[in-house]
């Protein structure tokens, strides 16, 4: 019981403590909504930019042309050894007449021209469409190597240096996202950490009359953390909110005439993302709290 009276008075401590306060909690939770809405805002836009290029756009794929007027040679050996990897998800035999077809029908003003020519100037080919979360770029290029050697193959396209710098693109992105990440966290502890100091320095006489009569640093520090915490967590649920608004009216005022893709680049946020985010506003808090009672309980 004593343990529950003790939990209760902290809490209110702190509910105290913010309605004594009001205007610099205020201030602090709309400034790390602000800081959070940049940053949740660019992560949002950046990685569903990269779901969508990686969904279709930067499908990886290797192709082997064969010598003009040249048959594909032993396609079940072809299928067995290659096609059934677990990396390739389609393999498509396509004969030079069935391409000049295809050619033909995507281009139907050239279709005079083509059956002017004396010769099928296309080739029979194998495409081969990969996994397109499959990185493996030594894999890749291994599988190209092995394509050439095949009997009358002339040339093999692997994506080679276009697939590279996709892969390297992301990687740097991705490390400038997380270093974008840390910076404003920091920025935002920096916030936390100034107000609480405030608000402590505020009660420093109560603070005292604690530790008189017997508190412990933990004690004391509690209300405080819980301050924090609020101010984090509130921060980060005004931030999604008006993420949710700004993704609504771009949606509905900017792009509303644009493709799919550009669709897909303002998509809300997954409910574990919203969660995260709440989640990490209340941790930010909690050590931005944490910096201001250390600093003064040392003092």
């Amino acid at each position: 019981m004593k343990a529950l009276r003790i939990a209760g008075y902290l809490v209110a401590s702190a509910f105290h403590s913010i309605r004594n306060t009001v205007l610099l909690h205020f201030v602090a939770t709309v400034s790390i909504g602000v800081a959070f809405l940049i940053i949740l805002g660019t992560w949002v836009f950046f990685y569903n930019a990269k779901s969508a290029l990686v969904g279709s756009h930067a499908r990886t794929h290797v192709s082997a042309f064969y010598e003009r007027g040249r048959d594909i040679a032993d396609i079940p050996k072809i299928q067995t050894s290659y096609c059934r990897r677990t990396y390739v998800q389609s393999c498509l035999f396509r004969s030079g007449e069935e391409a000049r077809a295809i050619f033909v029908e995507q281009n139907p003003d050239l279709k005079g021209a083509v059956a002017s020519l004396k010769q099928n100037p296309f080739s029979a080919s194998i495409e081969m469409e990969l996994d397109p979360d499959f990185r493996d770029l030594r894999e890749i290029q291994r599988l190209a190597a092995e394509l050439k050697t095949l009997p009358g193959v002339e040339a093999v396209d692997d994506g080679g240096e276009w697939v590279g710098r996709w892969v390297r693109l992301l990687g740097l992105a991705d490390w400038l996202m997380w270093t974008l990440g840390m910076a404003t966290a920091l920025a935002m502890i920096f916030v936390v950490a100034n107000t609480i100091a405030l608000v402590i320095y505020s009660r420093r006489d109560e603070v005292e009359i604690l530790r008189l009569v017997g508190a412990t640093d933990f004690q004391v520090r509690v209300p405080f953390l819980l301050e924090g915490l609020i101010q984090g967590g509130i921060g980060a649920l005004l931030a999604l909110g008006g993420l949710r608004l700004l993704l609504l009216l771009l949606q509905i005022h900017l792009f509303s005439e644009i493709g799919s893709f550009v669709q897909l680049i303002v998509k809300p946020p997954s409910v574990h993302f919203q969660i995260a985010a709440v989640l990490a506003g209340g941790l930010i808090g909690v050590v931005g709290s944490a910096v201001a009672t250390g600093r003064f309980l040392r003092t």
